[in-house]
């Protein structure tokens, strides 16, 4: 989207309440449950953690770091964090490339999920209590859209954690034109993902290795970071095992791309 396109979106009634809304569930959460905001780094969290820090100045903002992330991301956070005066901390309890050098494939085991999410989570919470904002958004998916709605953005799990998502309604419109003007820089990832032309909902600011989608992360590194994913297929080149199947949908789709 366009500068003029996003100034005009953010000066609509509609996208002025969506951030009057936040800005009151995200004040409400943080002085009940206190906790952090989780930040990856993608747009949605990147906002949630900027209306955290002007409710509440000096909530924690807390990265999980896993040890695969886009060579972008760390260097955006530390930047980012550092130009808005936040109080952030990237948080690591395990390395995934370990687990790939062990051999271990990427798969939904606990392994995988300690490493990535709560391993992190669980040093978070133990030093900054039970709260926890994110940026999952109902127009992301189906399933995420079931969760927000039934529980309209707030949630206390089973484990205790207090979850908000202040921004469960917004539009991917709205994201940008509240990054926009609040002049608050879009992680490079992005840019990145555009110009070797993976679709817009595929964009995530996320791993380069994780539990899922492999073959598709890996199409997708080899695009855009194609030196990154020659290393990679150098150490682990059980990480390719579906090359030839990629391949051939390249061929397919070259007329999108």
């Amino acid at each position: 989207m366009d500068d003029e396109t996003l100034t005009l979106h953010s000066h609509t009634l509609g996208f002025l309440r969506r951030v009057a809304a936040a800005m009151d569930m995200t004040r409400s959460h943080v002085d009940a449950h206190g906790g952090y905001v989780a930040w990856s780094g993608g747009k949605d969290s990147t906002v949630v953690a900027h209306l955290a820090c002007r409710v509440r100045p000096g909530t924690p903002v807390v990265t999980y770091v896993a040890g695969t992330e886009y060579p972008e991301v760390l260097p955006y956070c530390r930047r980012v964090a550092a130009a808005e005066g936040w109080r952030w901390e990237a948080i690591q309890t395990g390395d995934v490339t370990d687990l790939l050098d062990q051999g271990v494939r990427p798969a939904s085991d606990g392994v995988w999920w300690d490493v990535m999410i709560a391993g992190p989570a669980r040093v978070a919470h133990g030093l900054h209590g039970r709260g926890l904002l994110w940026g999952l958004r109902a127009d992301e998916s189906a399933t995420r859209a079931a969760m927000l709605h039934s529980t309209r953005g707030e949630h206390v799990r089973a484990d205790g954690v207090a979850t908000c998502a202040p921004l469960w309604r917004w539009r991917t419109v709205d994201v940008l034109a509240y990054l926009h003007a609040h002049r608050v820089e879009l992680c490079p990832v992005y840019e990145r993902m555009a110009e070797v032309g993976m679709p817009v909902e595929l964009r995530r600011v996320g791993r380069i290795v994780g539990r899922r989608r492999m073959e598709e992360r890996m199409r997708w590194l080899q695009r855009g970071w194609p030196d990154v994913h020659a290393a990679y297929g150098a150490r682990w080149p059980f990480l390719l095992d579906s090359a030839p199947e990629i391949a051939a949908r390249d061929n397919s789709d070259s007329r999108e791309t």
